[in-house]
């Protein structure tokens, strides 16, 4: 409403209004904002969004207002006609934090009650106290109200309503887009900065949820919020702030995919809750892939050649990463475990009763590990005798050392599994001083867990993530050509580069498989990073690596305005892996579910990040259409 309107509005009531005061007219815009929650609850079927106001008042509220500010309903009502564009905001959040939710807004405190607000037929509100998480105002108690509607059944709370499903369970059903207050568990809520900060803490400086509820208690908890009674706020513990990532991750999911999140009401807590929405967000990024999927700028997409003659190189980098979870001890099985603690699915659940050393189809005998062979149980044996532990802890600490290079050092990757007490295999020799034409027995026994060999990234040469898969038993040559065709399921999507430390393998792999596969591979250049040609292939002498992998058989691979320079940044996956590789301590015990759900969106985050820094220095970060891809 512009100015001129808004005299002609006021020159048409001025019977009505001409002895209400200028303070009289900012208390009702303020009291009448305040009270837009209640007001679109009159007009709607559900606590949601109005985009434009009603033109009468509900009976109480007027007369709430009317005793407020000291006039008549009649001119509340033309109050109402005049500011009511005014007053009101579209697409209003009514979980927006606002003063009156922190300080005393004595009109509501003296008056509320005695107009009955909020106590309408169509609902009954239930009140419980709760703590309120904030970023800038510390930890405080909170009122938070429910309401129940008598015609439908359902339950609006803060973030989401309760309603029953055809088959007679309840179900959560959150509202659409992001909350400013995120309703974590009944007694919690979270304000939608802290969570952000949460998100960034974990993805920019790995830090763990048990370190950042720690250092929220200690820096960020003291509040100067009056008390509400005798409750007192609860520190934060670990699991909560965990839950709050994964919980904060979905809202975020749908708010962008315009879906409405649903999870079960019933489960023993959150993490049961948002188990299956997990699963479903795994299947989604599985299918759908990254969101910066599509990407390209101007350091991973090159243009080359002179004017009428041009010609696009679209470049993709791909390494693994060994960090890993606990996994079906089967090899390449990849169902998930029926719980952390098991060493086989349920599949292959009978496995746990035959003897630990590998071949052997032999019954455990009871309270061992292993058959009643003599061999058998002296490996069993010596996996058990003490001393040992000083091999595994010099073995962590050596990996632990090299998880500490920042990002874009140069990172040694770890050939060995990564071991802990009770998860690796024991080798022993029958004949401890074999001969060396003698052939002597091998035995080999798993006594632990399994655990996943790596994960496998694709990285374009400016550091954005386009894609990630887990390999269960090797980094094998046919693993990652299946990896790559599931990033890039179609001939157009495949990248025109491609860097791979073993591409002189990979190429000679591809000219065996079927016709199908090479030429999905046909347009694609396979070339060895030069990391890892200076310091591997190239003392290696292989005639096949140096004529078709070596980089510097490719002068387009060379940047003409900087002597000495690649054209491309070969090494973004190897800087990728280093940020990636330190979340190993994080994820080494997490579920199959959550492991992969954890990463896709830490990746997600980054990638945010990279896109962001991209975008600020001039490198027209775009997505290319889904129609050049298909």
């Amino acid at each position: 409403m512009n100015v001129f309107t808004f005299v002609v509005v006021l020159w048409r009531l001025r019977q009505l209004l001409g002895g209400v005061s200028v303070q009289q007219v900012l208390e009702f815009c303020a009291f009448s904002r305040r009270l837009q929650p209640r007001i679109a609850w009159q007009e709607l079927t559900h606590v949601g969004e109005l985009d434009a106001p009603p033109k009468t008042l509900p009976q109480t509220v007027a007369v709430f207002l009317a005793t407020a500010i000291n006039v008549s309903p009649a001119q509340v009502s033309a109050l109402w006609s005049a500011l009511r564009e005014v007053v009101w905001l579209p697409r209003f959040n009514p979980t927006t934090l606002s003063v009156p939710l922190v300080d005393d807004f004595s009109p509501f405190a003296r008056l509320a009650q005695s107009f009955s607000l909020g106590e309408q037929p169509l609902y009954n509100p239930t009140k419980h106290y709760a703590t309120l998480y904030t970023l800038g105002r510390g930890a405080f108690p909170a009122l938070v109200v429910a309401l129940h509607c008598r015609s439908c059944k359902a339950t609006y709370h803060l973030n989401y309503y309760r309603e029953h499903t055809e088959q007679g369970s309840e179900e959560r059903v959150y509202y659409e887009g992001l909350p400013d207050v995120v309703q974590a568990e009944k007694h919690m809520l979270f304000e939608k900065q802290l969570c952000e900060l949460f998100r960034a803490q974990t993805v920019h400086a790995h830090s763990s949820a048990t370190a950042n509820a720690r250092t929220y208690d200690q820096a960020l908890r003291r509040t100067t919020a009056r008390s509400i009674g005798p409750y007192d706020p609860s520190p934060l513990r670990g699991e909560w702030v965990s839950d709050l990532f994964d919980l904060f991750a979905l809202l975020l999911h749908h708010s962008e995919q315009r879906t409405l999140l649903r999870l079960p009401e019933d489960g023993h807590n959150q993490a049961e809750r948002l188990f299956r929405a997990m699963q479903e967000r795994n299947s989604f990024i599985a299918r759908k892939g990254q969101p910066q999927w599509a990407h390209a700028c101007n350091l991973c997409l090159k243009v080359l050649g002179p004017p009428g003659d041009q010609k696009m190189i679209h470049c993709a980098v791909t390494d693994g990463i060994s960090i890993g979870r606990p996994c079906c001890a089967v090899h390449n099985c990849p169902l998930p475990l029926t719980n952390n603690r098991a060493h086989f699915c349920a599949a292959h659940a009978q496995e746990e009763e035959l003897c630990a050393v590998q071949g052997c189809n032999s019954p455990r005998q009871s309270g061992r590990l292993t058959c009643g062979i003599l061999e058998h149980r002296a490996l069993e044996d010596k996996y058990k005798a003490p001393g040992k532990s000083f091999i595994q802890l010099t073995h962590r600490h050596r990996q632990a050392y090299e998880r500490g290079g920042e990002d874009g050092e140069e990172v040694v990757e770890m050939e060995l599994e990564e071991e802990e007490e009770g998860e690796q295999s024991e080798v022993v020799q029958l004949d401890p001083m074999p001969r060396r034409e003698s052939k002597k027995k091998v035995l080999r026994a798993r006594f632990g867990r399994n655990r996943t060999h790596n994960e496998q990234l694709v990285v374009r040469p400016c550091g954005v993530i386009v894609g990630r898969g887990t390999f269960y038993g090797a980094e094998a040559l046919g693993s990652v050509i299946d990896f790559i065709m599931s990033i890039f399921p179609t001939l157009s999507s495949m990248p025109d580069l491609l860097f791979f430390d073993n591409n002189c393998n990979l190429r000679r792999h591809l000219e065996n498989r079927a016709e199908e596969v090479r030429r999905h591979f046909e347009h694609t250049l396979l070339v060895v990073d030069a990391f890892h040609w200076d310091r591997k292939h190239k003392l290696s002498r292989d005639q096949y690596c140096s004529m078709h992998c070596n980089p510097a058989v490719y002068p387009e691979l060379c940047d003409e305005t900087k002597p000495n320079k690649w054209l491309f940044n070969s090494s973004a996956c190897e800087q990728a892996n280093a940020w990636l590789r330190k979340f190993a301590a994080q994820t080494r015990e997490m579920t199959a579910v959550r492991f992969e759900f954890f990463l896709d969106e830490v990746i997600k985050a980054h990638n945010e990040h990279i896109v962001l820094q991209l975008r600020r220095a001039n490198h027209f970060p775009h997505h290319i259409p889904a129609s050049n891809l298909a």
